[in-house]
């Protein structure tokens, strides 16, 4: 099963392989075998939907995490050109939010940006009601014109009550 899943991956020889690392948040440099390097890329394409999301089960604090802004394009009250790349963002639970009572909207000054995905959802409910400090900050920002991209790097601190 590995196999079908390392075909997500680009080749290692590619000239550009040194900025999808960076693009992960990881050390070009870095020795990384395809299955680590799978679940830090959670298998996703540039094109498509599919990804793979690790659950953080047992992870120990602190730790950091990569998460795109969902629905930025829908959703954010600032533009992409508002953004500055390393500016801090909050996380704000919605429990009224009327399309989904899990709902965690990422703020930036204030303003809206969109949300958590789906996918990260029940970790940053179970990280949150823990007490867990978590911060982020602009990572990235690219995408088209119909498709903007926002992503945050994530710091997951220790239980702060």
């Amino acid at each position: 099963m590995l196999e079908a899943f390392v075909r997500r991956l680009p080749p290692r020889s590619r000239s550009d392989f040194y900025r999808y690392m960076e693009l992960r948040g990881l050390n070009p440099d870095a020795e990384i075998s395809d299955f680590a390097l799978l679940g830090y890329a959670g298998a996703r394409l540039p094109d498509d939907g599919f990804g793979l999301v690790h659950p953080f089960d047992n992870a120990l604090q602190p730790f950091e995490l990569i998460t795109e802004v969902a629905g930025f394009r829908h959703e954010a009250e600032v533009t992409q050109d508002d953004i500055a790349i390393d500016a801090p963002v909050q996380f704000v639970a919605e429990p009224d939010n009327v399309y989904d009572n899990q709902a965690i909207r990422i703020e930036l000054n204030g303003r809206e940006l969109g949300y958590v995905d789906r996918g990260r959802l029940s970790l940053f409910h179970r990280l949150l009601n823990a007490g867990h400090d978590i911060t982020g900050s602009v990572m990235r920002k690219n995408g088209t014109a119909d498709r903007p991209l926002i992503y945050i790097f994530t710091s997951v601190g220790a239980i702060t009550h």
